[in-house]
């Protein structure tokens, strides 16, 4: 790689941003790095000379940072997750500056109409469609939210407008669909399922499976695994997101004779109060003082130390979703169930790392020997070899 090559990434201020910028210096010998935040963030990483801070409320200040990139040598332009304020900074950017959108989940699964997700599991759909009238609930339907995004990028096609029509191509993410086929130049992926299906839309870009350095945190303590749990505990998910499907689970569960195990359910954030209130309701009703809910958001460590009494997880997501989680789970070696639409199931079944299909949770709690090669396995497929491989395909022929 070109270690000469100017780069910058846009990204929000996460649990993982200071380690996102110390894995993304490697790209090149320089990288700056602008946090999107409305002005309030005060974090120690704001101190490193390549960190600045990118104020979405200051208007004058986002021009001042525009004009000087394109008048600056910078060669590659990362966003980290795609949202409105990052497609009007690609805009303002000049043409000869390669973008890049890395997506985390949300950004494909819930927001557009060209591949509709569905989220949910048959109870969690429930509850999502409780308060849904008969039509709404046939539009939500994906097949004809597809209908709808084909018909309406027909429209677009035609070049037909009206105030109605250019309020639907919002609405139905037409404009967003086409705003990444003219102005993205590459993608950059989590699990290989997501690529396969991206290029079925956009053939043209390129691609890399961006998020894959070992030295993220999520990796960090494979080399420290002793072989053994400390607990017998289930965990429920890693958030109180709707899309972990947490009903349906705690159903699966009722099933179960957990004798002395408790039910970690953490959900202190990625949840409405009503849906929190709701999981916590049924967990209370069928498992009384063994479903324990973690509604406070803790540090990372009392998080790792809650996770090492769990040997077994259930996450129900169908999307791709909680890839830091999963990677903590699995190089801990515990017995982890995914549902069999999560793009992880058949990345890491097909690379040797066992995980299990959710549909198939039985009353056994016991410890294949299989798993005991999970955290190997998860370290030869995230190598620093595979990452450098990955950034050296954003950087070719610039």
């Amino acid at each position: 790689m070109n270690k000469n090559i100017r780069i910058v990434h846009f990204l929000e201020a996460t649990l993982f941003t200071e380690a996102f910028i110390e894995s993304f210096s490697k790209m090149s010998g320089h990288v700056d790095f602008y946090i999107l935040n409305d002005g309030s963030l005060d974090k120690g990483y704001l101190k490193k000379p390549n960190v600045y801070l990118f104020d979405t409320n200051n208007s004058d200040s986002q021009k001042t940072i525009i004009t000087n990139i394109n008048l600056s040598d910078i060669k590659l332009a990362v966003f980290h997750l795609m949202n409105g304020k990052k497609m009007e900074i690609i805009l303002s950017l000049k043409k000869d500056i390669r973008k890049i959108w890395c997506l985390w989940g949300n950004d494909l699964y819930d927001s557009n109409y060209f591949y509709p997700f569905k989220l949910y599991e048959k109870h969690n759909l429930a509850y999502a469609e409780q308060d849904s009238n008969f039509i709404k609930k046939f539009y939500h339907k994906p097949e004809i939210k597809t209908l709808i995004f084909k018909v309406l990028l027909l429209c677009k096609s035609l070049k037909l407008k009206s105030p109605f029509l250019n309020k639907l191509y919002v609405t139905f993410t037409i404009d967003k669909f086409e705003f990444i086929k003219n102005n993205i130049d590459g993608i950059g992926y989590i699990v290989p399922k997501e690529k396969r299906l991206l290029e079925r839309f956009f053939p043209d870009k390129i691609y890399s499976h961006l998020y894959s350095d070992p030295e993220l945190p999520q990796f960090k303590h494979l080399s420290e695994i002793s072989g053994s749990l400390s607990g017998n505990n289930i965990l429920l998910a890693h958030s109180a997101a709707e899309s972990n499907n947490h009903l349906d689970c705690i159903e699966i569960l009722r099933t179960c004779k957990l004798s002395d195990r408790k039910i970690i359910a953490p959900l202190s954030y990625g949840g409405s109060q009503p849906y929190i209130d709701e999981v916590i309701r049924k967990g209370k009703e069928y498992f009384g003082e063994s479903f324990v809910p973690i509604t406070e958001r803790l540090p990372l460590d009392a998080y790792s130390k809650i996770l090492s009494t769990c040997s077994v997880a259930m996450m129900n997501q169908r999307r791709q979703q909680a890839g830091g989680n999963l990677f903590h789970l699995i190089g801990s070696g515990i017995k982890v169930y995914l549902n069999t639409e999560n793009g992880f199931y058949d990345y890491f079944n097909d690379n040797g790392i066992k995980v299990y299909n959710i549909k198939n949770f039985k009353n056994t709690f016991d410890y294949p020997a299989d798993l005991r090669n999970n955290p190997r396995k998860l370290k030869e497929l995230y190598s620093e070899e595979h990452f450098q491989e990955q950034l050296e395909i954003l950087t070719k022929k610039i």
